[in-house]
């Protein structure tokens, strides 16, 4: 798979790592050993930056107008059914952070994270297993270089972002915890 596509699918990594981490949480909701609620909601805050700022802004700025201008319908396609799944994505851990900040009964806030951590997943799935391969077989040895050059100026201008690195490194620390 081209390095660009594996980045993304690295993204992908790390968002199931935050899916145990949350998922950890919400069996901690049971214990007296709970994670704090303000924990999570900074984690969320996090992931919603990850999310939205760097995994769906490679896609939606780079990696789709790119497969458009290469045939692939941006409309009635594979592309408006992953940009359905963004909205729908973003949509649902909103909810699900408003259901922390609001102190929701613990069955809303499980109910929450359960539809959110499922739509993701279903999404992640989706471009694995439709998307990437489709990208892939349209890059050729030199047909991707402007699209590389794009993702590598992208992560370049976001390098220096706090909350990006930190959602990263605390994701990974708590996994271990």
């Amino acid at each position: 798979m081209n390095s660009i596509l594996s980045g993304l699918v690295e993204d992908h990594a790390v968002i199931h790592d935050a899916f145990l981490v949350l998922r950890r949480f919400l069996q901690s909701l049971e214990t007296e050993n709970q994670l704090s609620v303000e924990t999570i909601i900074d984690l969320l805050d996090d992931f919603q930056v990850f999310i939205e700022d760097l995994h769906f802004a490679k896609e939606e700025s780079l990696l789709f107008p790119w497969l458009t201008d290469r045939g692939v319908k941006d409309r009635a396609g594979p592309l408006s059914s992953m940009m359905v799944q963004h909205i729908q994505v973003r949509g649902l851990l909103h909810n699900l952070i408003d259901s922390l900040v609001e102190g929701k009964e613990k069955t809303a806030v499980v109910s929450q994270a359960e539809k959110f951590m499922t739509c993701l997943s279903d999404h992640i799935r989706d471009e694995e297993e439709t998307l990437f391969p489709l990208a892939d077989g349209l890059m050729g040895d030199t047909d991707g270089d402007d699209l590389a050059a794009s993702f590598e100026q992208f992560s370049r201008d976001l390098a220096n972002s706090s909350s990006l690195a930190r959602f990263s490194r605390r994701v990974e620390e708590m996994k271990s915890s």
